[in-house]
């Protein structure tokens, strides 16, 4: 009997800290309830000690088989869109050596940072390498409960100076920590929705593809953090162009969007700027959702800096105004032009970026 106990007491304790970690405060307590009830079967019914306890977790995964597997993975994790990662991960290999610095776009609750760290972490790395901590850098207006590896900090995504100097602040301090190899963000992950003030207003389409386009302009923003001095002549001289030969593979945007007339526009950006581009849809989407992701992979900085030396720091193809139909009848729309970062109103181009085409 005390063989039993010990070997219940092991799992029970086990179970307890995974469930406490992953469904503390501020989530679901439906999980915790259930590790409640598990225990509660495990010490007094498992008279027959550590044989029953055994046979008692058998049958459990035997009834429930890979639903039930499944079940306890969910509980892992913050939220359901982790597992839409780890299926875009499963078949692009998003965080594969030399990624060691994710930055995470409208991240809360946590799930894609969750992720990143996870799959980072299990990455091998060759032997003459020094290894550099995996880090997820999280950008949200809503807190995100702590998690090691994991620097949050609270703002708003659409802030593009703020995100960029945050950004900039927090690879200082870990290049100061003895990470001298960690100079760039490899990964930028946007999971964010279209739910913002004025939603109404627009349609979620819209919102959504037009949150897709800011992220991409954030992305380009990071993926040239030590680049965007170089002056014309270098680039031209193809002094940028070795650099993306030698980073096409490490630098990668993934972003949520919604099948809609402005689809081609996001698509056709990412295009532009990105070497390997794949649209997928996971298997954890409805089939009847618009929902998709994008995978950009093979960032060309070269290509970026080109188009904002000469167009004076426009990205034209960044713009995206809306459509009459994306607007409620009657009613006057703010939008902002990730291609000048300016506000406008109404549904016509923005008059700076209709020119740098």
């Amino acid at each position: 009997m005390t063989v039993g106990v010990s070997f219940e007491f092991c799992v029970g304790c086990r179970l307890f800290f995974v469930f406490d970690r992953n469904c503390g405060v501020g989530r679901s307590k439906t999980p915790f309830l259930c590790l409640c009830a598990l225990l509660f079967v495990l010490f007094f019914f498992a008279g027959g000690g550590a044989v029953n306890g055994r046979r008692i977790l058998a049958t459990f995964t035997n009834t429930h088989g890979e639903k039930g597997k499944e079940s306890v993975q969910r509980c892992m994790y913050r939220c359901r869109s982790a597992h839409k990662l780890l299926e875009l991960d499963a078949a692009y290999h998003i965080f594969a050596w030399p990624c060691r610095t994710v930055v995470d776009l409208a991240a809360a609750p946590g799930g894609f940072a969750q992720v990143a760290l996870q799959r980072m972490a299990c990455t091998s790395l060759p032997t003459s390498t020094e290894d550099v901590r995996p880090v997820v850098i999280a950008f949200d207006q809503r807190p995100i409960e702590p998690m090691e590896g994991l620097f949050s900090v609270t703002c708003d995504v659409n802030d593009h100076p703020r995100v960029m100097a945050q950004t900039a602040r927090l690879l200082r301090t870990l290049r100061g920590e003895n990470e001298t190899q960690r100079k760039d963000v490899h990964v930028v992950l946007h999971d964010g929705v279209s739910v913002v003030k004025g939603q109404s207003l627009f349609s979620v389409t819209y919102g959504q593809n037009q949150m897709a386009l800011g992220a991409l302009r954030l992305a380009g923003s990071f993926f040239t953090l030590h680049n965007h001095h170089t002056s014309a002549r270098r680039l031209a001289c193809g002094d940028v162009k070795r650099h993306d030969d030698n980073n096409r593979s490490t630098r990668k945007f993934i972003t949520k969007a919604m099948h809609s007339s402005h689809f081609n526009t996001l698509l056709e950006a990412c295009q532009l700027y990105f070497y390997d581009v794949h649209v997928h849809k996971p298997s954890e989407c409805k089939p009847e959702s618009l929902e998709t992701y994008i995978v950009a992979r093979g960032f060309s900085a070269r290509r970026w800096l080109l188009e904002e030396k000469r167009a004076k720091d426009l990205h034209p193809h960044l713009s995206l105004p809306p459509r009459r139909e994306d607007v409620v009848s009657g009613r006057q729309m703010m939008w902002r032009c990730w291609g000048c970062r300016e506000v406008r109103i109404g549904t016509s181009p923005c008059p700076l970026c209709s020119a740098g085409h």
